[in-house]
């Protein structure tokens, strides 16, 4: 997801910033999908590893 400033954001529910690099403004799409820190943070995703930030969202809850 994109916020209007450009950041990428893993969901649409997450307004903050997770890193300043994931910038639409400052570099393309295809290059922050390379950025070792947004591939990490796919993985994590994909496997379970949920930050901190996704503890209230019921995605994240065991079953779902």
């Amino acid at each position: 997801y994109s916020l209007l400033s450009g950041q990428i954001t893993p969901c649409c529910q997450v307004k903050d910033v997770i890193d300043p690099a994931w910038n639409l403004f400052e570099r393309p799409v295809a290059e922050i999908l390379r950025l070792p820190s947004y591939e990490n943070t796919r993985f994590n995703l994909w496997n379970g590893l949920f930050p901190a930030y996704c503890g209230g969202c019921w995605k994240t809850q065991a079953g779902a």
